[in-house]
């Protein structure tokens, strides 16, 4: 049976957590997909959980390695995932996120219907299991269950931070699309995803659902904790990973010979923290200081809500 998406779960040493993520593959209604297993250099257990699943189900299961002792990172994992899979659609799995059970089938059906959309994603549901931070689903900040244009997602989402970027979990993509653009850059341990975003982008339409169909998790041992212990990472504050993405996107942009000069000046002003730092700063005392003072409101009238 050929599958009709290939599920592509990069995992490195993530014993913890590996099994509940494939388990949310095999509750897909939709049960014409393949899922890739690729290991990337784990010195735990992960290879033995991962190695009993395949042979479980070696017909839609299958695990993969590199001939490398060490990791290579997301993209180049990812990328090895790319030349093997056979589906028309490819999702990504993290191995400690989880699938929904409809979101295969949903995803598939909408894309299925919507032949100019090369790509789907939708909001994910961020999940601290801890218990360290609130639960939320995203708020996508764009129009939903609408079809964006090129270069429009670029320059709102990823530029001017209108809206939030897609989480790996949350996406479906026509296979040929990915290959058409070149797949991951595997030069980025950070932002990976993004880069690809950007290429995907930049080229064809993209559709944008309401509908959650995975659960992002959030812990102390994740790639983005980790880099944000380590001073390399920060959602919102300027930071070295980020600078390094802008200028590769700048590169891209402009070797890809998109004129669009809306895009140029987002790109320039996406840069403003880092050629432009004092400008930067002072531009942001207004916002800081009515975020301030909406803060302190709401908690008076917090207070008078309760006396």
């Amino acid at each position: 049976m050929k599958p009709i998406v290939s599920v592509i779960m990069p995992f490195l040493n993530a014993e913890r957590y590996l099994a509940e993520a494939v388990e949310s593959v095999r509750s897909q209604t939709l049960t014409e997909w393949e899922l890739l297993m690729i290991d990337d250099g784990s010195q735990d257990g992960s290879a033995v959980i991962a190695a009993k699943f395949s042979h479980a189900d070696p017909e839609r299961i299958y695990l993969l390695g590199h001939p490398y002792r060490r990791s290579q990172g997301p993209a180049a994992v990812r990328n090895s995932g790319l030349v093997r899979a056979a589906g028309e659609f490819i999702a990504f799995l993290d191995a400690d996120d989880l699938f929904l059970p409809e979101k295969l089938a949903s995803e598939v059906a909408v894309l299925t219907a919507v032949r100019e959309a090369a790509m789907l994603y939708g909001p994910t549901y961020w999940w601290w299991e801890s218990g360290a931070h609130a639960d939320y689903l995203e708020d996508l900040g764009v129009a939903t269950e609408y079809v964006h244009a090129p270069p429009d997602l670029v320059r709102q989402v990823i530029l001017r931070k209108g809206g939030v970027p897609p989480c790996t979990c949350g996406v479906l993509i026509r296979r040929d699309a990915i290959i058409a653009v070149g797949g991951f850059e595997p030069g980025f341990l950070l932002y990976e995803d993004q880069v690809l975003w950007i290429k995907l982008f930049l080229r064809y339409p993209v559709y944008v659902s309401s509908h959650c169909h995975a659960r992002y998790r959030q812990h102390d041992a994740s790639t983005s904790e980790a880099a944000k212990q380590a001073g390399e990472y920060h959602r919102w504050k300027p930071h070295p990973a980020q600078l390094d993405f802008l200028q590769w996107m700048e590169s891209h942009v402009a070797t890809s010979g998109i004129a669009d000069s809306r895009l140029t000046k987002a790109i320039q002003s996406a840069f403003a923290p880092y050629r432009r730092p004092f400008r930067w700063r002072i531009s942001r005392v207004p916002r800081m200081i009515a975020g301030d003072l909406l803060r302190k409101l709401m908690l008076q009238l917090n207070r008078l809500s309760k006396s």
